[in-house]
Formats: C-alpha cells, structure tokens, sequence
C-alpha cells in the first residue's frame, strides 16, 4: 500500500495537458527513470484536474508508483 507522502510517491507528478489538436485533455503521470504516461482521456481540463484530485491516488493503489498501466 502506498500513500501520496511516501519518497517514491512524491517524486511523481500527475499534471493536465491538452492534446496537440485540442480535443481534449488527458493526465500525463511523470515519474523519476520512466517515460511519461499518458492515462486517460477527458473533454476538458477541469475533467483531468478532477480525476487527479479524485483518483490519482485510487491508480496509485492499484498500479504502484513504479508500474505501467
């Protein structure tokens, strides 16, 4: 079990981007020796921030902070 304080959790960054066409958002999660990834796909950027204030942790229990999806 990993919660959002522990050192491996706090050097990942969840972060809102826009797609390159503009239609759409997704989260792109961002951790230290790993490509980033792209999770999910959401119409708006207030979609993606709400999954990140309501989920990321939830994805984070299920993949860990170091799997891929």
């Amino acid at each position: 079990m990993f919660t959002m304080t522990d050192p491996v959790v706090t050097d990942l960054t969840f972060e809102a981007v826009e797609l390159k066409d503009g239609n759409g958002w997704y989260v792109r999660l961002t951790r230290p020796n790993m490509l980033p990834q792209h999770i999910g796909d959401f119409k708006a950027e207030a979609d993606a921030r709400e999954w990140i204030g309501a989920r990321s942790a939830e994805w984070l229990e299920r993949y860990g902070p170091s799997e891929r999806a």
